[in-house]
């Protein structure tokens, strides 16, 4: 059941969670920094997902006024994601991740830059990366990289889990069903270039996005999974010139595996990468690391038989 005072809001703004109790405290400064994103009411939806949950924490979600509280068994932020898109009925809805913030006034900014046409689809503004204590800008030439599509993506994901404003009747639930476990947010830009959404993009800081240790894009699942996520788009792109900036991108990622699974010496792995890297327009570029397998390998062979 949506609560009352957020139907009443222009703005939904989703948070996927798994609730628990070492999140609680991040999760409470993100629901704060929402209420300061602007000068009117906004709808919260908290999607919290998976068995990991916090019976405290849940119970502080659900004692919320201004707070929809959803669960769903699956524990997956993407899954998380299509939910809460799915329960939406205000105008315009936006993201934000349980260990982000917005910066005050953030919703405002949007709301008004995407009101200045109504064919505007989404808005993509800049923010804040801090890690370790330090804060950088996050995107450099963001307008440039927004306004040039997949060109612009294919540089650098232009689109994130703090950073946007999405107009509801454009962006429909369906761009959300075929979620990608990991880079979902490079699918949806993908797919939202794809059919051609109108995107405005603005340089205003209007977030902070918190690099921590243990997110998900640090895992060797999330390296892993980009291999599908480029071949899904080489699937879908028509353009000469994006399936070869793919190629090279998906050229790079084997090289990185291969180098990955060489220092764990897993020398059948690292050739099988390298030999991919070769294969995607990777040729010239990686030949030479031929080499360096092949002499690492006779090292570790060496080695090994000095210890028998």
């Amino acid at each position: 059941m949506q609560k009352e005072n957020c139907q009443k809001t222009e703005v939904t703004v989703i948070i996927p969670t798994t609730a628990e109790e070492k999140r609680f405290k991040s999760l409470k400064n993100a629901v704060s920094s929402i209420r300061e994103a602007s000068s009117k009411p906004i709808g919260i939806t908290v999607v919290v997902n998976g068995q990991r949950f916090s019976s405290i924490v849940v119970e502080w979600i659900k004692s919320q006024s201004d707070i929809n509280y959803i669960y769903s068994e699956k524990g997956s932020a993407p899954h998380a994601q299509l939910i809460g898109r799915q329960s939406v009925q205000t105008d315009f809805f936006c993201f934000l991740d349980d260990d982000d913030e917005f910066l005050p006034y953030a919703i405002d900014t949007r709301l008004e830059k995407i009101k200045e046409n109504p064919g505007t689809g989404v808005v993509v503004t800049n923010g804040y990366t801090l890690k370790s204590g330090t804060k950088k800008i996050q995107y450099q030439n963001l307008e440039q990289l927004v306004n040039s599509g997949i060109d612009g993506l294919l540089v650098s994901n232009w689109l994130g889990s703090c950073n946007h404003l999405m107009r509801t009747s454009i962006v429909s639930s369906s761009f959300f069903d075929d979620y990608h476990p990991y880079y979902e947010w490079t699918w949806l830009a993908f797919k939202l270039c794809d059919k051609k959404i109108t995107l405005a993009a603005i340089d205003t800081t209007t977030f902070i996005y918190n690099d921590t240790e243990g997110s998900a894009s640090k895992s060797l699942d999330y390296r892993i999974s980009y291999e599908k996520l480029a071949l899904k788009m080489l699937k879908k792109v028509k353009e000469r010139r994006h399936k070869s900036l793919i190629k090279i991108k998906l050229s790079n990622h084997y090289h990185r595996m291969a180098e990955y699974e060489l220092k764990k010496e897993n020398f059948s792995s690292a050739v099988k990468f390298h030999v991919k890297s070769l294969a995607s327009n990777g040729l010239i570029k990686y030949i030479m690391f031929t080499r360096h397998i092949i002499i690492s390998y006779i090292k570790i062979m060496l080695k090994n038989k000095r210890k028998q």
